[in-house]
């Protein structure tokens, strides 16, 4: 959903029509669901529709927390940045999602930029450059 509402706009436009973008990941984890689910139990009709609904509630919420942290720069501001700190960095984690525990997930962030100005806010929570180098390592 996020390559096809791919800015803040959008995606804002979308899910303030919650019942236009729950139907809209209800389709997305129907389409999805049996190249990643392969447990008989949950090849049943009535299982699966259980599950979606569950999901298509943590997927609504984490969309709506994205939107209430996203920061938003003003066409007028233009970011510098004066060192490249990191390229290429992986995190891995895992966590629970739902009844699914220890979901494995994994990210590359491309570059890391030292910002003339420099702040950056993740969760609402303004972090140092260099604290938030040691949570991702």
């Amino acid at each position: 959903m996020f390559s096809k509402y791919s800015d803040y706009p959008s995606m804002l436009e979308k899910y303030s029509n919650y019942e236009e973008i729950r139907d809209e990941i209800k389709l997305v984890l129907e389409d999805i669901w049996d190249d990643y689910v392969d447990d008989f139990f949950y090849s049943y009709q009535a299982i699966k529709e259980v599950v979606i609904e569950q999901f298509i509630e943590d997927l609504y919420g984490t969309i709506e927390t994205i939107l209430e942290n996203y920061i938003q720069i003003d066409k007028d501001k233009k970011l510098t940045f004066s060192q490249v700190l990191e390229t290429e960095v992986e995190v891995k984690t895992s966590l629970d999602v739902g009844i699914f525990e220890n979901v494995e997930l994994e990210t590359r962030i491309d570059r890391i930029d030292l910002l003339n100005g420099n702040f950056f806010c993740i969760y609402g929570i303004v972090l140092t450059i260099n604290y938030f180098l040691e949570l991702i390592r």
